[in-house]
């Protein structure tokens, strides 16, 4: 049971990071429209090229930074995670989906990431029509693409948690991963904690 417990800890600790992750993920993508306005306006404003802007090339800088901080954390949150389902998985085989889930999403991370940063990277260091602009397209979609799949056998492990546990609140936490995903994670986050109580 203490075995368990370990498990269960590890998967709260993944999930609290997810959390965090996902607020600055969401500060990225306010960042990233910001980023699209002044680009805009300093066009039409200014005569500048799109990327050569300072005000562009400052909130690019910020953009990619707090996308390099969400990857990080969202890195660490899935190792807890695959060490929580792995600890879990020594006594309940219908946990290994976890472990598999987290290690298509921990691929599809890195790829994603790797595309975005060569898309940034090759936009402002070369220009938007460079080939490695685009290049950076392919990683970033197929990153996504596994990613999505793995998010989705996370989906269902975490539901079986809370089946396991009988706890409502990470089963609708892990439903609601598939709509609102912030929500989802504070949700399961609470249920995991009550579980850690029993």
């Amino acid at each position: 049971m203490a075995i368990i417990d370990s498990g269960v800890e590890k998967l709260r600790t993944g999930v609290l990071v997810s959390i965090i992750s996902g607020i600055i993920g969401i500060a990225a993508i306010v960042l990233f429209y910001i980023f699209i306005f002044i680009a805009a306006v300093s066009s039409s404003t200014t005569g500048h090229s799109f990327g050569k802007s300072a005000a562009v090339a400052i909130t690019a800088a910020a953009f990619a930074s707090l996308i390099a901080v969400c990857a990080g954390l969202g890195f660490y949150a899935l190792l807890n995670m695959r060490t929580g389902f792995r600890i879990m998985s020594n006594s309940n085989s219908k946990y290994k989906t976890g472990v598999l889930g987290t290690t298509l999403s921990l691929s599809g991370l890195v790829l994603a990431t790797a595309g975005v940063i060569t898309i940034i990277a090759a936009y402002f260091a070369l220009s938007p029509a460079n080939p490695w602009t685009v290049s950076g397209f392919i990683p970033a979609i197929i990153g996504a693409v596994v990613g999505l799949v793995g998010g989705l056998l996370l989906i269902i492990s975490f539901y079986r948690v809370g089946a396991q546990y009988d706890n409502s609140l990470v089963q609708v936490g892990a439903v609601l991963m598939i709509f609102i995903g912030i929500i989802g994670m504070i949700l399961m986050y609470i249920g995991l904690l009550e579980i850690g109580k029993r």
